[in-house]
């Protein structure tokens, strides 16, 4: 008789066991599957507008237009884009850790490196939420090269309306052509071709042209001729001696491109930055559930070894 109440016992012990184990169990697995939901519905966005061009471009940077959301009930703290899979700089930030508020949300001018450009742009908002945009599209940015500067005896002396001489040099083999932004390299060619000169060097949108020797009056004249007929597709100057490199009259600024970062960058595919982040976030959302499951499975355990333990005892006896 008490044998068999001993097992009804048991009985009802490893039933209590096994209830009180799955009430454990139920509410995390619907936590993690209810996150899961959560996490995919309620993100932040972000869109794209603008076009990127692909292959080789001449201009360093490209004005867009994106659309940026944030999740439910939060705000969006900083948009930033790298490129080739190296932070490359804000278009965003809301300010604050040091950091000065910078740009406007919807609109930006986003500079590219020389080589390809694999462009990934990031939201990111209150809740430190993240999402992010990738361009599909991969400019090349061409920056063309300079001509060496001629030797030092070829500069003559630049002079004034009156005869005197201004304290600057000219070189007479060479004059520069700075193209209209949109110019083809056709009309670029047209312009060269109409003055009988050679293109020996390019830097972005500014030609380098080499003329027969000419004194300073037949290279202002070819200036004249380019500046009445064709100025639509840019303007040409005598190249000056200003230290160490070639220069010109007026226009002494490259457009845009002196506010270009240029940095060496490695060459990370979008499909590689992608695999990493999914990699990240799984490692993040799994651990603590790893965690907690292991708590659950522990505490079950000693109830089993309490139940075990009891029954030991009572045999004994």
């Amino acid at each position: 008789m008490k044998t068999q109440r001993f097992a009804n016992i048991q009985r009802t012990i490893a039933l209590l066991l096994a209830v009180v184990s799955a009430l454990l169990l139920i509410p995390i697995f619907h936590i993690s599957i209810a996150s899961n939901v959560d996490d995919d519905d309620d993100m932040p966005t972000i869109i794209v507008h603008t076009p990127f061009p692909i292959g080789a471009v001449r201009d360093s940077w490209v004005e867009m237009e994106y659309t940026a959301q944030p999740s439910s009930g939060e705000e969006i703290v900083e948009v930033y884009y790298s490129i080739n899979g190296n932070f490359h700089d804000y278009i965003y930030h809301a300010g604050g850790n040091g950091i000065l508020p910078k740009g406007a949300l919807g609109s930006a001018r986003t500079f590219i490196i020389p080589g390809e450009n694999r462009i990934v742009f990031t939201v990111k908002d209150s809740a430190g939420k993240e999402a992010s945009y990738a361009v599909a599209n991969v400019p090349v940015l061409d920056v063309g090269f300079r001509p060496p500067p001629p030797r030092l005896e070829t500069w003559q002396k630049l002079l004034d309306e009156n005869g005197e001489w201004t304290g600057r040099l000219f070189n007479p083999e060479g004059l520069t052509f700075s193209a209209e932004i949109g110019a083809t390299q056709k009309q670029v060619e047209e312009v060269v071709s109409a003055i009988g000169g050679v293109i020996v060097g390019r830097s972005f949108w500014r030609y380098y042209i080499q003329v027969e020797t000419s004194t300073q009056a037949e290279l202002e004249a070819l200036v004249s001729i380019v500046q009445n007929q064709y100025s639509n597709v840019g303007m040409l100057f005598l190249s000056l001696f200003e230290g160490t490199y070639l220069e010109t009259f007026d226009d002494n600024e490259e457009r845009g491109n002196s506010e270009s970062p240029f940095e060496s960058a490695e060459d990370i595919s979008t499909e590689e930055e992608a695999d990493r982040t999914e990699q990240t976030i799984l490692g993040r959302d799994l651990l603590p559930r790893l965690v907690t499951s292991g708590g659950i499975l522990l505490f079950a355990s000693l109830l089993l070894g309490l139940f075990l333990a009891i029954r030991k005892g009572r045999i004994s006896k």
